[in-house]
């Protein structure tokens, strides 16, 4: 019998700057791509698969709680403890008050307007 396929959401591309709290301190990161349930974090280093980290991503805005789920150099999978909601994903991206791209969305294949 075959696994299930694995299902995984669309992660969106970003380029949001952040500060990644671990156990060792602050460092300055990039999320590359955002998703509701996770993240690519580039530039972070030390990390761990199954550590902890707090993203602080705006001020004034609670810190987003992860799971380093996986690591390879300098490029860390994410897993949020709560799920993003869009306006947050649109806001991380740049993009306030658009929704979020999808593949097969106007908006991601660069579309104004349908006529």
């Amino acid at each position: 019998m075959s696994a299930a396929p694995r299902y995984r959401e669309y992660r969106c591309p970003c380029a949001a700057s952040v500060v990644a709290l671990t156990g060792e301190g602050r460092q300055r990161a990039e999320i590359v791509n955002i998703s509701s349930t996770g993240a690519r974090l580039s530039g972070a280093e030390g990390l761990a698969e199954g550590a902890t980290l707090r993203l602080e991503v705006m001020a004034g805005m609670e810190p987003l709680k992860a799971e380093v789920r996986w690591v390879r150099g300098a490029l860390a999978g994410l897993r949020f403890a709560r799920p993003l909601g869009p306006e947050m994903i649109a806001r991380l991206r740049g993009v306030a008050g658009a929704p979020p791209a999808r593949p097969w969305s106007r908006l991601a294949v660069g579309a104004r307007t349908w006529r």
